[in-house]
């Protein structure tokens, strides 16, 4: 799965692709989409910021998505707030956080 497939793609076949993709697909269409959006900050300050507030605890999971997706547009001025991009941007990150620990834990 190429990062211009799942940008292309609409919303409800986007969420379907993502749940079946692994940790490293979403890790490198996160970075690939990233740093086509982003300004001159690093995936890795912007992933360090996404971690902050997913461990962030009391807020329900639409609000953090909702946080997620500002702390996405802080990091790529340019594009207009709630536009998909973010959005998508935001869920492959989620993601591969989620995959990541599962694998580490051996939780699915």
């Amino acid at each position: 799965m190429t990062t211009q497939e799942l940008v292309n793609m609409d919303l409800v076949a986007f969420a379907a692709a993502v749940k079946g993709l692994d940790a490293g697909t979403c890790s490198r269409c996160a970075r690939d989409l990233f740093h086509r959006l982003a300004s001159a900050a690093t995936f890795e300050q912007y992933f360090a910021d996404v971690l902050g507030v997913i461990l962030c605890s009391g807020q329900s999971g639409e609000e953090r998505f909702v946080e997620l997706c500002q702390v996405a547009g802080r990091y790529a001025p340019g594009v207009a707030p709630g536009y998909g991009v973010l959005a998508r941007l935001t869920a492959l990150t989620v993601q591969m956080v989620n995959l990541s620990l599962s694998s580490r834990t051996g939780r699915r």
